[in-house]
């Protein structure tokens, strides 16, 4: 005698499969999505262990891009924005001849609130942050890192800037 075919158990779809477990297993996943979005979209600092190292290390990379722009005005104008022009001049054209900003798209302040501090003597450049308290000159300040003049160079020969054997020099 033939035994009667056996029916297959039919394949559920994932979703289905993932509605016969308890509602926990949904917000786990629902919770593991959403903190992956926000990992994707920035608003994390994955290893930074709390909110003073992030703030010091965004500000630090702000720093770094302004100095970055003062080299490219320097290479532009032949010299760094005096003291009095201040930062402003890779914003709006200060009337020096060879300016082609700008540079930046505006000054904010730092992420404490306070402007950034900038001064000019003798063709040396001082740029840092004031830090968590506002006062130059304190432990906290956060200063900006010395520009990369071989990576610069290359950026400004890639434009036609400059010829590729001259250097900003300091």
């Amino acid at each position: 005698m033939r035994r009667p075919p056996r029916e297959m158990p039919q394949r559920k779809p994932l979703l289905m499969l993932l509605a016969d477990r308890p509602r926990v297993m949904l917000w786990g996943i629902g919770f593991a999505v959403m903190a992956f979005l926000w990992v994707l979209t920035g608003n994390v600092k994955i290893g930074l262990p709390n909110a003073a190292l992030a703030k010091a290390y965004t500000t630090r990379n702000d720093l770094e891009t302004l100095r970055t722009a003062l080299e490219w005005f320097r290479a532009n104008c032949k010299r760094y924005p005096t003291t009095g022009e201040g930062l402003a001049a890779l914003v709006i054209d200060p009337g020096v001849p060879g300016w082609q900003g700008h540079y930046i798209e505006a000054l904010p302040p730092d992420l404490w609130g306070h402007p950034f501090v900038y001064s000019c003597s003798n063709d040396a450049v001082r740029l840092f942050s004031s830090g968590p308290d506002g006062q130059p000159g304190t432990p906290d300040d956060v200063q900006a890192p010395d520009p990369d003049y071989k990576e610069l160079v290359k950026r400004l020969a890639s434009t036609g800037t400059v010829r590729q054997a001259e250097s900003p020099g300091r």
